[in-house]
């Protein structure tokens, strides 16, 4: 399935349709903790040029002349649900740049560091975020201080704190 989706929005990036991609979201947690359900497969997409508009025309067309469809918000790779987001903040576009490339065992597709991810949960704040932020502060890659250093960068540190005292 990686290998499958990492083809396409690779494909997709040559052509010059996105800048940038980068899985977010529960695959990625997974893939940096344990499994868990997940009902779709986040793919973050950098656009070309900045616009208050966001025009996904152009990445649809594209992908249905691949011969991948749209059902609903999703396209179907690989059988895989897959949702294209374009990052609706500066944490989320953050957490794509700096994403890394990782061995999936079928190819190689890029991955939201842990620390990311933990931030993006954290700033959710839903019950299973909280659950997943958890999971991922107990993988032995997990850097507390690149975990902080983001917290600090985008005024985390209140819903950190609060989660700190829940959590005691």
């Amino acid at each position: 399935m990686f290998k499958e989706i990492a083809d396409v929005f690779d494909l997709l990036q040559r052509e010059g349709l996105i800048t940038s991609w980068a899985l977010g979201g529960g695959v990625a947690t997974i893939f940096h903790s344990e499994p868990f359900y997940t009902e779709d497969v986040d793919v973050f997409v950098e656009l070309k040029g900045e616009s208050a508009l966001v025009n996904m025309h152009p990445i649809y067309n594209r992908l249905r002349e691949m011969g991948i469809e749209a059902q609903g918000q999703y396209v179907i790779i690989a059988g895989s649900s897959i949702q294209i987001i374009v990052p609706p903040d500066k944490l989320e576009a953050e957490a794509m740049r700096e994403a890394v490339e990782m061995e999936t065992g079928s190819g190689v597709a890029r991955f939201f560091r842990p620390e990311y991810l933990a931030c993006i949960y954290l700033n959710l704040g839903r019950p299973k975020d909280k659950t997943k932020l958890v999971l991922l502060m107990k993988d032995k890659k997990f850097s507390n201080d690149r975990f902080l250093e983001i917290i600090k960068r985008f005024d985390l540190e209140q819903k950190w704190l609060e989660y700190q005292k829940l959590s005691s």
